[in-house]
């Protein structure tokens, strides 16, 4: 279920960087929470830069906007975005100041994956057991 949706400037990230970015996403949220890889879904979108403005001025910046299932503790929810952060940050040669990253959460019963509804991240284990997919 989780969407990280990475908005940038054209030609940054380029694509080996997209693929660390999108691995050490992954990585990172599956650890944080326990969900399957598969479930993972990571997009790279590009803007024009003529329409990028932060403060009213010109801007270069990389966002992150995280979508993911609520449930999580607030202590998980800041690991993630300090994580988040983190992996831009590593990952891309950019002033700090231009890395934003927001996080939004959306009921898993409000989420199909595959054809089922998703659940509760409370109730993790039993949705794995009754749609027979794997954990982690």
């Amino acid at each position: 279920m989780p969407f990280y949706n990475i908005i940038c400037p054209p030609g940054k990230p380029n694509a080996e960087e997209m693929r660390a970015i999108a691995a050490d996403i992954t990585e990172a949220h599956c650890s944080l929470t326990g969900a399957p890889k598969q479930f993972v879904h990571v997009i790279f979108s590009s803007y024009d830069p003529r329409a990028a403005f932060s403060g009213g001025k010109p801007s270069n910046a990389i966002l992150v906007r995280a979508n993911v299932r609520a449930g999580r503790t607030q202590e998980v929810k800041e690991q993630l975005l300090n994580r988040l952060t983190d992996i831009i940050k590593g990952n891309v040669s950019i002033d700090p100041k231009d890395v934003l990253v927001t996080l939004m959460e959306t009921p898993g019963t409000n989420v199909m994956e595959g054809g089922v509804l998703l659940s509760h991240p409370d109730y993790d284990a039993q949705w794995f057991a009754l749609h027979g997919r794997q954990e982690g």
